[in-house]
């Protein structure tokens, strides 16, 4: 995303970016596939089995590989799962995934959205000792 090779480069915002665009940013520049993993079940404290289906649920809508989906797309794939959200619940998710307004997210956006929702409560954290 921009933000990333603004910050490769140095360059300086206008506005302080969110947290969800600094871990765009810091998730673009990662080349190792286990890194970015890690850094994701790290930094939006998902369990590795939740970050895989939030994976294959956004390539699913990405079959063009641009590594961004439209964000109206979340409130599609939360009403196919049987959540059907409020307009404005939608807008809300929608500016966590997308600050800049664009109308599109990254897999982090879309991330760290949809940990705000039932599709991804209950299986929040894989780990049965934290009471999943």
């Amino acid at each position: 995303r921009v933000h990333a090779l603004m910050k490769e480069k140095g360059t300086k915002t206008k506005r302080r970016l969110t947290q969800v665009e600094v871990w765009s940013a810091e998730y673009a520049l990662i080349v190792d596939e286990k890194q970015g993993e890690d850094y994701l079940v790290e930094n939006l404290l998902l369990g590795p089995l939740v970050l895989q289906e939030l994976r294959d649920t956004f390539t699913r809508y990405d079959p063009s590989n641009h590594e961004e989906i439209p964000c109206n797309f979340m409130a599609k794939i939360l009403a196919e799962s049987g959540d059907f959200l409020h307009p404005n619940e939608a807008a809300r998710l929608s500016k966590i995934a997308d600050p800049e307004g664009s109308g599109s997210t990254d897999f982090v956006g879309f991330c760290a959205a949809m940990k705000e929702t039932s599709f991804v409560v209950g299986g929040y954290v894989d780990k049965p000792e934290l009471g999943r």
